[in-house]
């Protein structure tokens, strides 16, 4: 007779519909700043532009925290504890991408204040876009982080 052992893993449902509710309202945040700082052209205005920005870096903070604090990596890490170095790795770039959000915004607001001109535009739009890149990639890393987590939990299948 073979020894089986499984690890249990607990999904706490209004957890997982705050995170849902809260990636929907970051993905429509970014998909309208996307389409604000578009590659071709910015179609808003300075003010609207510091709005939407600004929406998002609190969207952001919301998002970060309550993956940090309602335990989204610990469930990972605890069904596999050898991912616990990739987790805190993401958790890091919690702070950083936050920084980037708040640094951007920031600049939007200073050109807002002066004489708002194209060429300050061109380049918030730029940095937003390689925010949204870093963002996406970090977004996808947590992820595969949780899913692979699941995976080692659920066991292959076999």
């Amino acid at each position: 007779m073979m020894l089986v052992t499984t690890r249990t893993l607990t999904i706490n449902a209004a957890f997982f519909q705050e995170i849902k509710d809260d990636n929907v309202r970051l993905r429509e945040l970014l998909c309208e700043a996307d389409a604000a700082l578009g590659k071709h052209r910015i179609t808003l205005r300075p003010a609207a532009i510091v709005n939407v920005l600004r929406q998002l870096q609190d969207q952001l903070a919301m998002h970060f925290s309550l993956e940090e604090r309602l335990g989204y990596f610990e469930d990972a890490i605890q069904a596999a504890p050898r991912l616990s170095a990739q987790a805190d790795i993401l958790r890091s770039q919690h702070e950083q991408l936050y920084m980037a959000i708040v640094e951007l915004a920031d600049d939007a607001e200073r050109i807002l204040y002066r004489e708002p001109n194209a060429q300050a535009l061109r380049v918030v739009a730029c940095r937003f876009r390689s925010f949204h890149d870093q963002l996406t990639r970090h977004e996808e890393a947590e992820n595969e982080l949780i899913m692979h987590s699941l995976y080692i939990d659920l066991g292959s299948g076999d």
